[in-house]
């Protein structure tokens, strides 16, 4: 008999081959969220601080931005030395409503001074409210991206800038607000927008962003952090106020004292 030399494969060894297979690498490419930017400008704008080191030499020191969402347009900015302060953004919000106006919406972080409950007396957020402006925080750090996507974007293109233009120091940024912002804007992409801005009224003296203190009368003056504080006129003498009644003053973005009656 002859013997059968083909080779025989069983149902073992198919599987066993079936079992080695090669898979080639995937290239794994960046989904961008799609969607259409439908917001005026001056429907939404979104606050927000940085530290980083601007200046060569120079320790880290604050950078306060502000954002519009439709347009991407960095529409205020001031510096610091300290971290985010209440003066600072006070500064920063005033500078921007003088500039373009009130914004429909504000978007910041859950700051104590920005804190948007019914029952909070947070001056900031007290002060925005009283201009019909709506005011949203939250301690999510998604909540506001343009800002925070406009924050790494100037962190590596703002420090060349000031040292090309010989730009030293904290001072001499804040001197020179307006041809940062023109070079961050001309550096990004931005969109032209029809304007909801609402125009300050100078008549109701909505220039000035004072944020408002109450305090008890006590002989003519008011306590306020650890000091005595006293009205006077601008020939520096004394107003006299009925003691019965509470005094309403106002801190400045000059951190000056100005004090107004209840009743005006």
């Amino acid at each position: 008999a002859k013997r059968n030399r083909n080779k025989v494969i069983t149902n073992k060894d198919l599987f066993f081959i079936s079992q080695f297979k090669y898979y080639e690498s995937k290239e794994k490419t960046k989904r961008r969220l799609n969607y259409k930017n439908v917001y005026k400008f001056g429907d939404i704008v979104e606050i927000d601080g940085c530290s980083h080191y601007w200046l060569n030499g120079h320790n880290k020191f604050t950078m306060l931005l502000a954002v519009d969402v439709g347009t991407n347009k960095v529409v205020s900015i001031h510096f610091e030395e300290q971290t985010e302060t209440l003066n600072g953004y006070q500064i920063l919000l005033e500078e921007l409503f003088n500039n373009y106006g009130y914004p429909r919406t504000l978007l910041a972080d859950n700051r104590s001074n920005f804190r948007n409950n019914a029952d909070s007396n947070a001056r900031t957020y007290q002060a925005v409210k009283s201009r019909g402006i709506e005011f949203i925080t939250s301690s999510n750090p998604t909540f506001k991206p343009h800002v925070e996507r406009k924050n790494e974007t100037i962190q590596k293109r703002l420090p060349l800038f000031l040292q090309l233009n010989k730009i030293n120091s904290i001072e001499e940024i804040n001197k020179n607000k307006e041809i940062i912002i023109d070079f961050i804007n001309s550096s990004c992409k931005t969109k032209e927008k029809i304007s909801v801005f609402r125009s300050v009224n100078q008549q109701y003296n909505e220039q000035f962003f004072d944020l408002p203190v109450y305090r008890n009368v006590n002989n003519n003056s008011v306590f306020y952090e650890g000091s005595w504080f006293a009205p006077f006129d601008k020939d520096n003498k004394p107003v006299p106020h009925n003691k019965t009644r509470d005094l309403k003053f106002f801190i400045g973005t000059d951190k000056m004292f100005y004090f107004r009656n209840e009743t005006q």
